[in-house]
């Protein structure tokens, strides 16, 4: 059996920084340090309280690992409690932004459940690990 690696290791780190980047790429470039930065917060946060996840082994490849990935985010993003957590969240965050919280907020509500509907659609695990080089891109149809 090969050497398994946890979901906080540095490779598959990268994969979901990489995903995470190019999710965040659809942002105002403003707002893409503030959900990096929260997403990192939120790994560290999860990666403490999950000490045991499940190792993946090594044998595995980035295509399985990245597919992996992208399933459970697409999987936790239709969950409707996960997306209320999240627009709190970001409800909170609009108070970073000294002068832009109304408008902050604005957004969030105006915006917020679009975004999580655009998010879902583009969470398609073939394409999107295809497109982040994890994986074959898949046929294009004819």
């Amino acid at each position: 059996m090969g050497e398994g690696f946890l979901i906080g290791s540095g490779e598959v780190q990268d994969m979901i920084k990489v995903i995470t980047n190019n999710l965040c790429s659809r942002f105002a470039a403003e707002q893409q340090q503030e959900v990096m930065a929260m997403v990192d917060e939120s790994a560290r946060m999860m990666a403490a309280a999950n000490p045991g996840l499940q190792a993946i082994e090594s044998d595995e490849d980035k295509c399985d690992t990245c597919k992996l990935i992208v399933t459970q985010v697409a999987t936790m993003l239709r969950n409707p409690e996960t997306q209320k957590e999240i627009l709190v969240y970001a409800h909170e965050a609009c108070h970073v932004f000294p002068g832009f919280e109304d408008q902050c907020e604005m957004y969030v509500n105006m915006y917020g459940p679009l975004v999580m509907g655009i998010i879902q659609q583009y969470l398609q695990p073939d394409a999107m690990c295809g497109r982040l080089g994890f994986c074959p891109l898949p046929p294009a149809l004819p």
